[in-house]
């Protein structure tokens, strides 16, 4: 018995996603992963890890960032259960590529200074 073969995102999404990221400088968000119709919290991270999975091959992780989606994640099922399953998908990455996604990018894109407060 061999192992399942890999699960894809819808076939119509992952051609438009590699048309953007065709481009270099296209950088995406990791966010609104929840279902089109139906309940907006009955997703889990298996049911986003294709699509995940797919920007991770497309963009790779120095162009991907987490998105929050706030106040659409609220409704999806709360913030930490998106921060939570978006960790679990990204787990399996190389340090560095989790790193990225998880803010990493965020940092570089937006040209945030690192290990300033504001406060001080």
């Amino acid at each position: 018995m061999g192992s399942a073969a890999p699960r894809r995102s819808a076939p119509g999404w992952r051609a438009l996603l590699a048309a953007a990221a065709e481009n270099p400088l296209t950088h995406a968000k990791l966010s609104g992963l929840y279902p089109a119709t139906g309940r907006l919290d009955s997703w889990t991270a298996d049911t986003i890890r294709p699509f995940v999975d797919d920007a991770v091959e497309l963009f790779g992780a120095a162009r991907l960032m987490y998105g929050g989606d706030w106040p659409v994640s609220v409704l999806a099922g709360g913030y930490d259960r998106v921060w939570d399953a978006l960790s679990t998908v990204v787990a399996g990455l190389a340090p560095a590529g989790r790193d990225a996604i998880l803010g990493g990018t965020a940092t570089a894109f937006y040209r945030l200074p690192i290990g300033r407060s504001r406060a001080g």
